[in-house]
C-alpha cells in the first residue's frame, strides 16, 4: 500500500512538471556592428514581397551562409503591436 501511495505521490509531482507554466525572462543582447535588421511583420495589404520574402531571406542565410539570427518577440505587445523598436521605427 505504501508503494502505491508513493508511486501516485511521484506521479502527481512528475504531472505537475508539465502543466506548470514556464515562465522566461527577457534578456538584453547587444548586436555587433553591421548587425542587419530584417521587418518579419507584413502590413495590410498581406503581399508576397512584404509577407513571404523577408522569410525567405533569413532562410537563405541560415541555410546557405550559417548566419546566426535572433528572433525578437516581445512579452508584453498587445495584438498587432510591435516587438521590436529600433530608433522610432518598428
Amino acid at each position: 500500500m505504501r508503494t502505491i501511495l508513493r508511486a501516485a505521490q511521484i506521479s502527481v509531482l512528475a504531472l505537475s512538471g508539465f502543466f506548470h507554466p514556464l515562465v522566461l525572462r527577457a534578456q538584453s543582447e547587444t548586436m555587433s556592428t553591421g548587425a542587419f535588421i530584417v521587418n518579419m511583420g507584413a502590413s495590410n495589404p498581406n503581399t508576397i514581397a512584404n509577407g513571404l520574402k523577408p522569410y525567405g531571406l533569413v532562410y537563405d542565410l541560415v541555410r546557405n551562409y550559417h548566419v546566426p539570427v535572433r528572433w525578437v518577440i516581445s512579452q508584453t505587445k498587445i495584438k498587432d503591436g510591435p516587438d521590436f523598436t529600433h530608433n522610432s521605427y518598428h
